[in-house]
């Protein structure tokens, strides 16, 4: 059986290095992050146009790499983008994830992107 995974979102300006440090405490489970476009390792790779371009980029990201329990996790920007990014699971009628973790984010910002989710 293969490991869990958790699939990181950082903040706006961020690397994946970000979640580098926690990696070493997630017993068991393996961490995906991913470097938005312009930024990290795709420092030579044009900024989006609009939230909804990093929407679909981090979307493609994660649906192709789900193969076991999963979870996401964003910090700060990365919790509207993984509220995004749930979205585009639940349209595409893939597995759900086990957990999301939203942080560092404000509360009513969240809320009304999980309304976006439910409709």
């Amino acid at each position: 059986m293969s490991k869990p995974q958790l699939f990181c979102f950082t903040y706006a300006g961020g690397t994946k290095a970000f979640f580098d440090e926690i990696e070493k405490d997630l017993n068991g489970m393996n961490l995906v992050s991913f470097d938005y476009a312009g930024h990290g390792e795709r420092h030579r790779e044009p900024f989006y146009d609009n939230f909804d371009e990093l929407a679909d980029d981090a979307f493609k990201e994660v649906k192709d790499r789900i193969f076991a329990d999963y979870a996401l996790f964003g910090y700060s920007m990365g919790s509207i983008t993984t509220a995004e990014v749930l979205k585009r699971i639940i349209d595409a009628d893939l597995p759900l994830p086990l957990h999301v973790f939203l942080c560092a984010h404000e509360p009513h910002l969240a809320s009304q992107k999980m309304n976006l989710i439910n409709g």
